[in-house]
Formats: structure tokens, C-alpha cells, sequence
């Protein structure tokens, strides 16, 4: 591509993310179920409230320990909670798009690809710059812009000293107060610090010693955040992190096509395309980068034992996914292709984020509160679209025979770009 269709590309794409931002903003209705509060969105929302009337927060947990997001709303919008919330949430979902381009730009040189993966995180329904219209009252977007950040970190930092400890401990903190989970992020960063992954017995490498305590130093203030906010938040109710895991791990085990159906439902046929374009390039990248393996593997296990919306939680692991996506497309020579090559590989793929993505249409409604129990959609193809509930787009919460419907889509069309893949190689063998 020369520089004027790079520049025109680039400005299309940038038009596109800014055109669908504003047009999401203005489309998407919020939920009706419990005037725009359903779920855990209720308790966030009445933590709010209790700031904005200057009472202590005392919620229920764990949503009780989220404190800082309805802390920052309570006080800066008392008189309209939802829009606070609403505002709050986008910023974090713009702060995340300048994270994201400076994150996936690390690993790729394509500006082209970089932004085509920030057009794919804007239109993913989980996206803030969607979901915060449909319910405003969730931790999720500060809570993996932060995650971002310490991945970002990870792939900075080379050589660890007190300055990087002072700065990744304070995100990480800061982190904390927002949501639990973005321990798993300092996590990565800490890991990748400590030690490095070998195919080869012992299958681990060990950093210095100093290293490895700086490292490690890096999880204690975000592990004493943790603590103090437990200690200090009136956290009500008998919730137990271990019957957490056990109900999930139950529930999975019978719907396990639930599981596997949701990483196409939160990424389309993307994770097909990165195994279909895998190569032993790909493995030397990861090998370079091990905070993307560290975190894609804590992310794969993540949604079998952290909740029931496993959908939304398969996606908390975007930007592994991106930035493999944005890899295997720089580096693989079917961008170089002829035009029906490239169709019949391309193709597919928009269709299947089309489907999985809904890019033009809103996020569907739960009016009834039926998101577990959704019954049949209306169409026997493309289930997601007609009159569909918000159940009928997640897999782990349609019925068997949805998930059937849906993954038999996402199969053939990621088997016609497959299909495209194998005749392009086998052309490039015969050239040779």
C-alpha cells in the first residue's frame, strides 16, 4: 500500500470509529428492566446514591469493595446518576482507545491494522462505547482500561528499578478500588518480571534476584489495597469466592458449549483466524512477548470460574485477541493477495462480525428479566438479529439448540476463509 492509500485508509478508519461512536451513543437505548439498574448495576447504583446523600457505602459483596466508580459518580453528579455513571464509563472507553493504539502499535507497524483493531474493539457490543448506554452502573471500563495499562507496562518495562515499582504498584492500587480483577494485571506484570516460560525442562527461568523481589514488591500495595477495602467497606451478605467457583464450575460443566460457543460470540471469527494464520513466526513472537501468553492463559481460565455472564468476561481478554489478530494480518502474505483471494477471505470474516456484533443494530432488551431463560429467537439463521433479547446474543445463555444454529455459522464461514487460506498457500508452493 503506498502512502496516499495508507493516509486515505487511516482517515476512513478514523472517520468510521468516530461516526460509530457518536451513532451508538445516540441509538442505544438503556435496558428497561428495573429503570435501567438490572443486575449487578443495582448495587453499583445504590453506592452512588449513598455518596451523593454523604452516607457510607454498604452494598452487598463483592460489589461493595467496587467503591471508586460510584464514589467519583456520587460526587460529581449527585443529581443524575445514570448520565455520571454514562460519562464516566465512555472516558474510560476513549482513554482505552489512545491505550490501545500506543499497546497494539508495539507489536505491529501497520497504522492501517492498528486502527482496523480499534475499529473492532468500538464495535464489540461489550465495548464501553456501547454497553455503557445499554446499562451505565458497571465497573468494567475503568477496570480494563487499568488491565490495559499494566499490560502495556509489562511490555515497557525491561529492566525493573524502584521508579518502575513506585509506578506500577500505584496503578495497580488505584486500579483496585475500581474492580478486584485488575490484580491480574499487576499479576502479568509481576510474572513476566520474575520469570520466562520454556518449552524445554524446567520450563521456567528465573530472573535475578533483585529482579524477582522488585517483581514480586510490585503485588504487595494492590494485595494491601485488596485487604484494607475489605476491612473498611461494609461489605454485606454471605458471599464466598469459593462457592463462586464451584456454581460456575458446575454450571459450565453442563453447558460446556456455552463456554467455547462465547469466545465466538464475543469475538466473531477472529480466534478461528488467528489459528487458521498461525505460524512458527507467531510462536517466536509470542515467545518475545510472554506477558500476551501469561494473560491470554489466565484469561481462558478466568470466565470458567469468576461468574455466569461468561460472554462478558471472555472479552475482558481483548487485547490479547487484538493484538494476535493485528500480528497474523501484518504478517501473513494473503494481505498481499489478489482480489478474489482477499474477498473470499475477508469476506466471511465481516460477515461473522456482523453477525456476532450486531454493528449496526442496538443491544437488544431484557424487559422481563428472562436474560437466562431467552427460549427460542425468531430466525432459525442469524439468531441474533429479529426480535431477539438480550439472551438470545450470549452463548451462555441461549438454548442448546441456538448455540447449535449459531456455531454452525461461525464454522462455515470461517471454513470458506479457510478453504481461501489453503488455496493461497498451495499457490504460493506451486510459484515456488
Amino acid at each position: 500500500m503506498n502512502s496516499q492509500n495508507k493516509l486515505l485508509a487511516n482517515g476512513l478508519l478514523i472517520l468510521s470509529i468516530a461516526i460509530l461512536i457518536v451513532f451508538y451513543w445516540s441509538t442505544q437505548d438503556a435496558v428497561s428492566l428495573n429503570d435501567g439498574h438490572p443486575y449487578d448495576a443495582q448495587s453499583y447504583h445504590n453506592m452512588a446514591e449513598q455518596v451523593s446523600l454523604g452516607k457510607p457505602i454498604s452494598e452487598i459483596s463483592p460489589f461493595a469493595y467496587r467503591f471508586a466508580l460510584p464514589y467519583i459518580v456520587g460526587k460529581l453528579s449527585p443529581g443524575d446518576l445514570d448520565t455520571g455513571f454514562k460519562i464516566v464509563n465512555i472516558a474510560f472507553g476513549l482513554l482505552t482507545i489512545g491505550v490501545l493504539y500506543i499497546y497494539i502499535g508495539r507489536f505491529v507497524t501497520s497504522s492501517t491494522i492498528v486502527l482496523f483493531s480499534i475499529l473492532l474493539y468500538v464495535i464489540n457490543p461489550n465495548s464501553p462505547l456501547r454497553f455503557s448506554h445499554f446499562i451505565s452502573a458497571y465497573t468494567d471500563p475503568p477496570a480494563l482500561f487499568f488491565i490495559l495499562l499494566l499490560l502495556l507496562l509489562s511490555s515497557v518495562v525491561q529492566r525493573m528499578n524502584l521508579k518502575w515499582l513506585v509506578i506500577v504498584s500505584s496503578v495497580g492500587v488505584v486500579g483496585m478500588l475500581f474492580r478486584e480483577i485488575v490484580l491480574c494485571g499487576v499479576l502479568v506484570f509481576s510474572f513476566t518480571q520474575c520469570a520466562k516460560l520454556k518449552l524445554s525442562a524446567p520450563f521456567i527461568e528465573f530472573s535475578k534476584i533483585r529482579t524477582q523481589y522488585l517483581g514480586l514488591l510490585a503485588l504487595l500495595p494492590p494485595l494491601v489495597a485488596l485487604i484494607m477495602t475489605h476491612s473498611f467497606v461494609d461489605g454485606v451478605g454471605g458471599y464466598r469466592i469459593s462457592n463462586q467457583i464451584i456454581a460456575v464450575l458446575g454450571y459450565l460443566a453442563e453447558e460446556p458449549g456455552g463456554y467455547l460457543l462465547s469466545w465466538l460470540t464475543a469475538f466473531g471469527c477472529v480466534p478461528i483466524v488467528i489459528a487458521l494464520l498461525c505460524s512458527k513466526s507467531m510462536l517466536k513472537f509470542l515467545d518475545r512477548n510472554q506477558s500476551i501468553v501469561i494473560f491470554f492463559m489466565g484469561s481462558a481460565v478466568l470466565p470458567l470460574v469468576s461468574g455466569f455472564h461468561t460472554d462478558r468476561i471472555v472479552y475482558w481478554s481483548y487485547p490479547a485477541i487484538l493484538v494476535l489478530f493485528a500480528y497474523v494480518l501484518e504478517n501473513h502474505p494473503i494481505r498481499y493477495a489478489r482480489w478474489p483471494m482477499k474477498l473470499g477471505f475477508f469476506a466471511p470474516l465481516v460477515m461473522a462480525q456482523i453477525l456476532a456484533f450486531r454493528v449496526w443494530l442496538p443491544i437488544p432488551d431484557d424487559p422481563l428479566g428472562e436474560l437466562a431463560y431467552p427460549g427460542l429467537p425468531e430466525y432459525f439463521l442469524f439468531t441474533s438479529f429479529g426480535e431477539a433479547t438480550l439472551g438470545h446474543t450470549y452463548a451462555s445463555t441461549m438454548l442448546t439448540a441456538t448455540r447449535i444454529e449459531m456455531a454452525a455459522q461461525y464454522l462455515i464461514l470461517a471454513f470458506i476463509s479457510g478453504i481461501t487460506i489453503y488455496l493461497f498457500n498451495r499457490s504460493i508452493r506451486t510459484a515456488k
